[in-house]
């Protein structure tokens, strides 16, 4: 239950700071959002646990001074928050449903990260193929994306390899990449 609290005051304390065309005090969040300690030094603690976990999941809290006895005040602007407007025209908007249509993963089809971009609607088309997933796909775009090597076992043996990319073809994932034992 209190996990639960917590989420749902941190989704609060979003929406608040969010919503706000000036810097609010601890005092005046705290009557803003529930959950939220009665005393002032308990108060300020939890704020201050709400606002290092906003700020690892990447929520930019802009601290602000205020004329008040607290001197402090927080918000979240928005321009900071939102993504711009991606700016695209018709036929990269096409290209781009074209692209997410044409193959997806298990997992999704890519077209809620479209509706979410203001890219795709209900008319948009469905995917014409679908890739298995891996459970060591992510990790594996994301050794590629920062150029990291990985360690696995293939049939038995242990491997070091710099991936260069992924494939897939005939209804197999391939890692390409330099082996640092095998060469």
């Amino acid at each position: 239950m209190e996990r639960r609290d917590r989420l749902e005051r941190l989704t609060n304390l979003v929406l608040v700071l969010l919503d706000t065309g000036r810097p609010l005090t601890i005092h005046q969040i705290a009557d803003a959002v529930t959950g939220y300690p009665e005393g002032a030094e308990a108060r300020r603690q939890a704020f201050e646990r709400d606002k290092r976990t906003l700020r690892e999941e990447g929520i930019p809290i802009a601290v602000e001074a205020v004329e008040s006895e607290e001197q402090w005040g927080y918000r979240i602007r928005p321009e900071d928050y939102y993504l711009p407007p991606l700016g695209l025209d018709h036929d990269e908007q096409v290209a781009l449903n074209l692209a997410v249509a044409g193959v997806h993963l298990d997992e999704g089809s890519g077209r809620g990260a479209l509706v979410k971009l203001g890219v795709a609607d209900a008319d948009s088309p469905r995917p014409v193929a679908s890739l298995p997933s891996l459970p060591q796909l992510p990790r594996l775009h994301e050794a590629l994306r920062a150029r990291a090597t990985v360690r696995f076992s293939y049939r038995g043996e242990e491997r070091r390899v710099d991936p260069y990319g992924l494939l897939f073809r005939s209804g197999f994932w391939y890692l390409v990449g330099r082996d640092h034992v095998r060469q």
